[in-house]
């Protein structure tokens, strides 16, 4: 499916050209008048054909050169619509799908663990066709943003400002930087060394690892010379987040006669991007909160997107839009069939490359203190639903629905016991006098892997370390996981 954006480009290019269709008419002319109107006709078959085709080919997003040497084609314009923070120039605002979707998650992550936090201030992403940018030496292939960093006393800024730790909210600050991390999708954060101390102190102070933190920071700590945070003179305002983007470069080097290579690409990039629903109002939903739980959504969100009081009824039969932004695994691993960062050359450090920069294993991070993680369950009674449960537990459906690997479409069987949260505890220094089997096999969780999935993603969900899920299943090649496989979940440490 064409994005919006592109075919509304698409659609104004059509009409530039046939406002010059005299051009082409020309032979024309001199030809019966009878066989105007056939002309016509053939005129503007052949004209659909070449619309069709170059809809088609222009589908993809393309990263071409270098961040600080390329351009950018088809670039996605940052929404405006998602909450959570403001554009500075939306004209300066596209970018890769890649870039789109790991910021919307990074901010989206501040927002749930800070409620009513004002927006982030984000200045210049790419222009519309890439290249240079003025005042920048690189944004110039969709890979590149600048953004603001929270402020104290939840102040909402409306442009950069030199930021200190009199004046910088570093726990928000350093979330939504973990948030990106976490992505694994970000290559450089440049911002100022100083920053870079208050950030790290903070980590350090909220039980993160320090040889994990000294790998991230390149100018505090260790000084790792490999880090992904380092300083650049002049970033004290704001952070400068360069972002890989396998697909998009990928798109720019494959021919465009291979058409099975450009379509999944295109499923790909489609994975980071926000769906847009129309949803219409049933006789028994006429509370737009209730709505808003059951879409997984904000109600802000939901009622600043159509435009409702927040509090007031709906009628039946109303239509709501609302936008999914939960980014899509089974695009994303069907493409990878492809292999895209096997086709990336080694490049210096400046450069962006995806080989320059050794993987961070985020699924490792861990607390320095010890703490004991059971799961809370509930056995399904006659008459609860996932949306039932989700309010009951202070979970989105979406969220309910992923922990129990479930689908929000189909009704919950009677008896079926669902994982509604976890129960955090500090751990015994004594251990307990006896163990029986019975109670430890109580606790096993037995996980079905479900297509699209892989270790990352399920240890993420369980909160368990890749590496103990291995070897509680006595993998060989992690890789090699199927769907249906069952695997044994150990508990998280």
């Amino acid at each position: 499916m064409v994005n919006p954006e592109r075919r509304r480009d698409i659609l104004e290019r059509a009409s530039y050209f046939f406002g010059r269709g005299k051009r082409f008419a020309g032979p024309h002319r001199f030809r019966a008048p009878r066989r105007r109107f056939v002309n016509l006709i053939g005129i503007t078959a052949t004209f659909c054909t070449c619309l069709a085709w170059s809809a088609a080919a222009q589908a993809l997003t393309l990263s071409i050169g270098k961040p600080y040497k390329g351009r950018l084609v088809n670039g996605i314009q940052f929404p405006t619509h998602m909450g959570g923070y403001t554009v500075r120039n939306p004209e300066l605002a596209y970018a890769t799908p890649e870039l789109i979707g790991s910021l919307l998650e990074a901010i989206e992550a501040v927002r749930d663990k800070y409620p009513n936090t004002v927006d982030l201030f984000i200045g210049d992403f790419s222009a519309r066709n890439g290249g240079r940018l003025k005042g920048h030496k690189s944004h110039q292939n969709g890979r590149d943003v600048d953004v603001g960093m929270y402020a104290l006393g939840n102040k909402r800024l409306d442009r950069f400002v030199p930021m200190h730790a009199g004046n910088l909210d570093v726990a928000k600050t350093w979330t939504f930087i973990e948030a990106l991390i976490r992505t694994g999708r970000v290559q450089y954060l440049f911002v100022d060394r100083k920053i870079q101390k208050l950030l790290f102190d903070f980590a350090l102070s909220r039980g993160f690892d320090r040889a994990l933190l000294n790998r991230l920071f390149n100018d505090v700590g260790s000084r790792s010379t490999d880090a992904a945070i380092r300083h650049e003179p002049r970033h004290n305002d704001h952070i400068h987040v360069r972002f890989y983007a396998p697909w998009s470069t990928l798109a720019a080097q494959v021919n465009p006669s291979d058409t099975e290579k450009r379509a999944l690409i295109e499923l790909a990039q489609a994975g980071f991007l926000p769906k847009k629903v129309l949803y219409y109002v049933d006789k028994n939903q006429t509370d737009l909160a209730s709505l808003a739980q059951s879409f997984g959504v904000r109600l802000e969100d939901l009622a600043r997107w159509n435009h409702l009081d927040p509090h007031a009824p709906l009628t039946p039969g109303t239509p709501l839009v609302y936008y999914r932004r939960a980014f899509e695994l089974e695009p994303v691993h069907l493409a990878e069939s492809l292999k895209p960062r096997n086709l990336f050359p080694l490049e210096p450090v400046r450069v962006a490359s995806v080989a320059s920069l050794p993987p961070v294993d985020v699924s490792s991070w861990k607390r320095s203190e010890p703490q004991k993680v059971t799961a809370k369950t509930h056995t399904v009674r006659r008459g609860d639903t996932l949306w039932s449960l989700a309010r009951a537990y202070g979970l989105s459906v979406t969220q309910l629905a992923r922990m129990n690997n479930l689908s929000v479409k189909k009704p919950l069987p009677v008896g079926l016991k669902l994982i509604v949260g976890w129960s955090h505890g500090q751990v015994s220094a004594k251990p307990p006098l006896k163990a029986s089997p019975q109670s430890h096999n109580a606790q096993q969780i037995i996980h079905k892997v479900a297509a699209g999935e892989n270790l990352w993603v399920i240890g993420r969900r369980y909160h368990v370390d890749v590496h103990k899920i291995v070897s509680a299943n006595k993998l060989s090649d992690p890789s090699k996981i199927k769907p249906g496989m069952r695997l044994k979940i150990p508990p998280p440490s």
